[in-house]
C-alpha cells in the first residue's frame, strides 16, 4: 500500500475521535480511514473520502482495489 504515490499517515493523539476527522477534514485530507474494533473484528476499513463524504465499512481488499485505480486514473476515489 505504501508507495511513492501515497502515504499513509496514523493519528495517534489523544484527540477525541471526532476531532481527529474535522482536523483531517480541515487539513483537505483527500481519504481518510477510521478504524476501531468493529473494522478489525470485520476486516474491513470505514471510509471518508472529501468528495463523497462517508462511504461506511467497506471490505480492505475493495480499499485498496478502488484506491489503486483513483491513484493510476487521478480520479476520486
Amino acid at each position: 500500500m505504501c508507495n511513492n504515490q501515497n502515504t499513509p499517515q496514523v493519528n495517534t493523539s489523544g484527540e477525541r475521535l471526532g476531532k481527529k476527522i474535522r482536523n483531517a477534514e480541515k487539513a483537505k485530507i483527500p481519504v481518510m480511514s477510521v478504524i476501531g474494533d468493529k473494522e478489525v473484528e470485520a476486516e474491513s476499513l470505514n471510509i471518508r473520502t472529501r468528495v463523497s463524504g462517508e462511504l461506511g465499512a467497506t471490505p480492505i481488499a475493495e480499499v485498496l482495489e478502488k484506491l489503486g485505480d483513483a491513484i493510476a486514473t487521478y480520479s476520486a476515489f
